[in-house]
């Protein structure tokens, strides 16, 4: 082996991909911290209710959400971003329409959910991205 074989290493990794899984558990932690911070805005009857709020809103944001990213892109791209967080409490809302057992006070706590949501999932891609390696 010369020396120049010894620099080129292949490193084999072997990723999981957990985005159900993480997805939910995203905005699971979301509207916990949410109902821990606005009081009694929201209302979970059981957990049932719950798991399956978050599960529909886990559904909506796979399904429904590039469809509302396409026909509200200039409002998208004007807001720089930030409206995706409007989009996002409007999935959250609607879903709470779908779910017997859920209550939201207000489209406000739909738009902090919604806001939680989005600053975790930017925290957890951070932590998630590949640094460079010198």
């Amino acid at each position: 082996m010369n020396s120049e074989e010894n620099n080129y290493k292949v490193k084999i990794t072997r990723r999981v991909n957990l985005g159900f899984w993480k997805g939910c558990g995203i905005i699971a932690i979301a509207l916990l911290i949410a109902k821990l911070t606005t009081g009694n805005s929201i209302d979970f009857q059981n957990a049932f209710s719950f798991f399956g709020l978050v599960l529909l809103i886990w559904i909506l944001n796979l399904m429904l959400k590039p469809i509302l990213i396409v026909f509200t892109l200039p409002f998208v791209l004007f807001t720089l971003g930030a409206g995706i967080i409007l989009l996002e409490a409007f999935i959250i809302w609607l879903a709470e329409k779908f779910v017997p057992g859920i209550a939201l006070s207000s489209f406000w706590i739909a738009l902090w959910t919604g806001f939680l949501i989005e600053a975790i999932s930017w925290v957890f891609a951070i932590v998630e991205s590949p640094s460079v390696e010198k």
